[in-house]
């Protein structure tokens, strides 16, 4: 989110983890642990969140895992519960499992091929999460 964004006042914000990697190949089992545990540790240190939100590409694979961000969004639901909202945004060919579903609140995806609609996408995402002031 921009300095200058209208929202970032609208609520108080604890990042957690930023992962990214080249498109290039399976991540490997032990690395997805070891961010998932890393964000987990994070999480917890500030709980209860009114919400969550969560910019996923949506089509990571994982060495021995099928879905990886629904792993990663199921074990984050275990830990801030059933009232946190999450949401999340996605690239167009991200994937939406059964499981990623269950336990999102919502998921948005970029509309343009080009990832022209990008911070639309996050905004998206985010407003839908903030309550009304």
């Amino acid at each position: 989110m921009s300095k200058d964004s209208v929202n970032r006042g609208r609520a108080e914000w604890f990042p957690a983890l930023v992962a990214s990697a080249s498109p290039g190949g399976a991540v490997t089992r032990e690395a997805h642990e070891s961010l998932v545990e890393q964000t987990l540790d994070l999480l917890k240190k500030n709980v209860p969140y009114d919400g969550l939100y969560f910019d996923l590409h949506g089509a990571m694979s994982v060495i021995g895992l099928d879905d990886s961000e629904g792993d990663l969004i199921a074990r984050i639901r275990l830990v801030v519960g059933k009232e946190t909202i999450i949401s999340t945004s996605m690239d167009l060919h991200g994937n939406v499992s059964w499981r990623l579903a269950q336990n999102s609140d919502l998921i948005t995806c970029f509309r343009m091929g080009t990832h022209e609609d990008r911070y639309e996408t996050k905004k998206r995402a985010i407003c839908t999460n903030l309550r009304p002031s």
